[in-house]
């Protein structure tokens, strides 16, 4: 598994708990802001 696989699943875990995901933000692979 590659971490490009693991975005999809986690954007969506995140945004149901109501925070804006945001994905290769300068050094971070994702963020995750409410």
């Amino acid at each position: 598994m590659q971490e490009v696989d693991l975005y999809p699943p986690l954007k969506h875990f995140l945004t149901q708990q109501g925070y804006e995901v945001k994905g290769e933000v300068q050094h971070c692979d994702v963020i995750a802001v409410r």
